[in-house]
This record gives structure tokens, sequence and C-alpha cells, in this order.
């Protein structure tokens, strides 16, 4: 099932091509600032994006001059910070992906930014970059998914198959399932009926 264009955040191509053009001034008038950054948006907005908390007073200190040294280069990493976070209020299929806007940044910037800002280095035009959005939106919005995580219990006696402890926001419910040999292999994301990464009994 495809995500209706009224659940989208309906400016993200603004978003995405506006920051495009910036990116792509930015590593033009700035060629030494981090040159072998792949994905470089998430490099100009991790000091307005990390928790700082986890961070060692040293890391921090870092992260301060860094803030200070993109500015310099003219980029607003508040305002990068407020879009994702509108993007996050406004978009229900990012927000079920993506838990922060570090991980949506990073999305944003593994599935479009980086891709199309090599483009443009080598001179693709407007049409190219339109059909590699078309792309990105269709394997965005083309079907539902949300954010899952999967482990193995071994040696768990339970008395039904399936058990749900409640959970609040950020990591919601958490579901206990006996799984048969059949249907490990479409949770994995494998084809075939017999598990290849997962061999044995279920």
């Amino acid at each position: 099932m495809t995500v209706s264009p009224n659940e989208r955040f309906t400016g993200l191509k603004q978003a995405l091509f506006g920051y495009l053009d910036e990116i792509a001034r930015i590593q033009r008038e700035y060629p030494n600032l981090a040159p072998q950054q792949p994905l470089f948006f998430t490099f100009l907005t991790f000091p307005w994006l990390v928790d700082m908390e986890v961070l060692t007073e040293e890391q921090r200190a870092y992260q301060d001059r860094l803030k200070l040294q993109l500015a310099e280069a003219g980029f607003d990493g508040q305002r990068a910070k407020a879009i994702l976070n509108e993007v996050l209020a406004k978009d229900l299929q990012l927000r079920e992906c993506c838990l922060t806007p570090l991980q949506l940044a990073g999305y944003l910037d593994a599935q479009f930014l980086a891709s199309a800002l090599d483009m443009t280095r080598h001179g693709a035009g407007r049409e190219r970059l339109e059909f590699a959005f078309e792309n990105f939106e269709s394997a965005t919005y083309g079907q539902r998914f949300r954010r899952i995580a999967l482990s193995h219990l071994f040696n768990f006696d339970m008395q039904s198959d399936s058990l749900v402890f409640k959970g609040n926001r950020p990591l919601g419910d958490i579901r206990i399932e006996r799984l048969n040999p059949r249907a490990i292999p479409p949770i994995l994301g494998e084809t075939d009926l017999q598990g290849f990464l997962h061999v044995g009994i279920g």
C-alpha cells in the first residue's frame, strides 16, 4: 500500500533541492571542509542534532567549534534542525521510520542528497535530478514500512505462540512470537521459502 500524499510532508522536495544547492555552494567555496565526507548533509547538521549528553567534554568542545566553522560557511544549523523536526511532525512515513532528526538527516542524505550532489558535480541537469527525486519518492512512499528491531530468543518457554509487553514511546510494544521456519525468511527480507540466513527450526 502506498503512502497517500496527505500523509507526507508537502515541502520535502523544495527543502531537499534547496539543500542540494546549498551543499554544492559550500563545497565549492570551502573545498577543504571535510572533502572525504560521503554524507555531507549529515556532517553539516550533526553538531545541531547530536545528543550532547552522550559526548565527552572534549567531543562537545569540538562540536561547538565545528558549529562556528559551519556558520561562517553560511550554513544555518538551527534552521536545518527546525525543518527536520517539521518533517518528522508532518510526515507519517518518515516519522515511523526515523526516530530522531539525526536519523532522518542520514536517511535523506544516503537516499537522495549524496547521489544527487554527485550527479550535480558531473553536470547533471534539472531533468535528471527530478528523475532521481522521483526514484527517491517511490522508494520512500511506495509501500508502508516502519522501524522494527528483531532478536532471537533461545530456550525461552512460553505457553502461547505470542506475548505482548506494552511499551512507551519511543520504543513501542515488545512482541514475542514463536515462528515457524516458513515465517522467518520474509521477516529477514529473503525471497526463498527456505531460509539462508536462519537455518534450523523456528
